[in-house]
């Protein structure tokens, strides 16, 4: 393993801040959005005064972050020294019994992204790195660099020896012992987007009111539930896997991670797969115990910054996760097949999708056709000149010959399934419309919303906007469409006409949802500071109404 350059230590420590950054932000109902111009870069400033005068440093140095490509070409870059001295300060006092712990670790390395010329933040990291109860000599690697760099001591061939024999000890998993699995489950909603297209729809028509059955207490939610047989799971903040009976509520098992989950797991058979920020993992569905479990470092190929954060997909006998990078992995052994570098940041709505052929996923402002299986890329198909210059930050999925997905500058795109060549942009409305969700797709059209609280029905094949309802704060979910139901979170859970877009019932809540629902029988899941389950009533859907009178007033 070479010696990594002083610049791309930088770069990684940056970036690690970043992923930070955005799970603080998170936590505060708040998105992480790099500013496009100086009005953007003005609301940054006043996020910052805001949580100052609020006494909240953390949450101050996490918007800061959200300028990291400018921070030493502008102004705003002058907060960066002295947010990052109040940030390790507060997680030295804070965490005084626990200071290598993986929480003041991600403290610290905030701090340090904000400041990565300062000795002290570099020290911080690499004492939980080094005296931490898990040695991160990976972690520490690029730390060590900028601070020997910056003459605060060199032991950076120490850090790479140690690196080399980790990896000297590490073998491919073995193929794990059929054990204590259950018969296959019957697939209900395994994935984000409920199936490998990722179109979010389902053909019941499950209509409102709808009546809230069960909760269920979590840390904070941000991936959709899947649900296979009787179990529903999910994953939180706090690093904690639930398995449930989606009927009642009921725990089955549960099991803690190092780290947040904030993706969305698969499940295939009798399996679930899922990750947190360093980990992939399989777990029997019935019982919660591990099959196999692998950390990116283990990996040769990999980057040890690589996370497992976005929407997991499940292919024939293939699982992908994928952020800055996608891992192919064996769904039976958890061998790497194939790893690909992507200019994709972690997020809980990215997330490859698959025709049953090939499966296609975000790179930047490209799309990358992969053979999952023989894992080798067929293509790229970058942006098309004067058609598409955003960043892919929600999908994609499939919509029948249509490639879909949300940009950073306001637009869902679309490319023939075929060649992929551009048909059609939408562009939203407002002045910060950033479409984040992931589109879903039923009976020729696409809904999605996006960040000023519009939610839009457009024309599958050309693009044209059918209709356009405002609701209550960003659109951060993806919605998911039951019949002639379509159901979004915002600042509440709406359930909306699918013909006019007309709101049926809402349920108001004070906290921004960033959970996409999930439906089984007749119950609709979503989550945000806990996980919640709300029936409704099926009914054909040649169930005839009265002129000008919702479904659900008839009941």
């Amino acid at each position: 393993m070479e010696r990594p350059s002083y610049e791309e230590s930088i770069r990684v420590i940056r970036e690690r801040g970043v992923d930070v950054a955005r799970g603080f932000l998170r936590e505060r109902g708040m998105t992480f959005r790099e500013p496009r111009d100086e009005r953007e870069i003005e609301k940054i400033r006043d996020d910052i005064e805001r949580l100052k005068a609020e006494e909240d440093n953390v949450g101050a140095a996490s918007c800061l972050m959200q300028c990291h490509k400018i921070m030493e070409q502008h102004p705003v870059g002058s907060e960066a020294p002295l947010l990052c001295r109040e940030v390790y300060g507060i997680v030295n006092q804070q965490y005084s019994d626990d200071q290598y712990s993986e929480s003041a670790l991600r403290h610290f390395q905030l701090a340090a992204a904000l400041n990565p010329r300062d000795n002290y933040a570099l020290g911080n990291v690499l004492d939980v790195c080094f005296y931490g109860e898990e040695r991160r000599m990976d972690v520490a690697l690029h730390y060590m660099v900028v601070r020997a760099h910056i003459g605060g001591g060199d032991e950076v061939d120490y850090v790479l020896k140690q690196i080399q024999e980790s990896e000297l000890r590490i073998s491919e998993p073995a193929t794990p012992e059929i054990q204590k699995e259950g018969p296959a489950a019957e697939p209900i909603y395994t994935m984000a987007g409920g199936n490998m297209q990722r179109t979010g729809s389902v053909a019941t028509n499950l209509v409102p009111p709808l009546e809230l059955v069960w909760t269920f207490k979590a840390g904070w939610v941000a991936g959709s539930p899947v649900i296979a047989g009787s179990i529903l799971v999910i994953g939180d903040k706090q690093g904690m896997i639930h398995g449930l009976d989606w009927k009642n509520g009921q725990k089955k098992w549960e099991r803690k991670l190092n780290a947040e989950v904030y993706g969305t797991p698969a499940i295939l058979g009798s399996r679930v797969f899922l990750g947190d920020s360093t980990h992939a993992l399989c777990l029997d569905l019935h019982t919660g115990e591990e099959i196999w479990s692998t950390m990116a470092r283990e990996k040769k190929g990999l980057e040890a910054s690589f996370s497992m954060m976005g929407c997991i997909l499940c292919f024939k006998d293939r699982v992908l996760f994928a952020d800055s990078e996608i891992a192919l992995y064996d769904a039976d052994t958890g061998r790497l097949v194939h790893s690909e570098r992507t200019a994709s940041d972690p997020d809980t709505h990215l997330g490859a999708c698959s025709d049953g052929s090939y499966v296609y996923f975000p790179s930047g402002r490209s799309i990358v056709r992969l053979d999952p299986t023989v894992g080798k890329v067929q293509s790229v198909f970058g942006a098309a000149e004067g058609f598409f210059t955003g960043k892919i930050i929600a999908g994609p999925m499939i919509a029948e010959n249509l490639i879909v997905y949300g940009t950073n500058i306001s637009t869902i795109e679309a490319r023939s399934l075929s060649n992929l060549k551009p048909l059609w942009s939408f562009q939203a409305e407002g002045s910060r419309e950033f479409v984040q969700c992931r589109p879903a797709y039923a009976n020729g059209r696409l809904f999605f919303g996006s960040a000023e609280g519009d939610f839009y029905a457009v024309d599958k094949n050309t693009g044209k906007m059918i209709w356009k309802q405002k609701l209550a704060g960003p659109v951060e979910s993806s919605p998911l469409v039951c019949g002639n139901v379509v159901y979004i979170p915002a600042n509440g859970f709406f359930a909306l006409d699918v013909a006019d877009g007309k709101i049926l019932w809402k349920e108001e809540f004070k906290m921004q949802i960033s959970c996409s629902p999930a439906v089984a029988d007749d119950l609709v899941f979503f989550g945000f500071n806990q996980l919640y389950a709300y029936r409704g009533k099926i009914i054909s859907a040649a169930t005839p109404s009265s002129p000008g009178k919702p479904w659900w007033k008839i009941w």
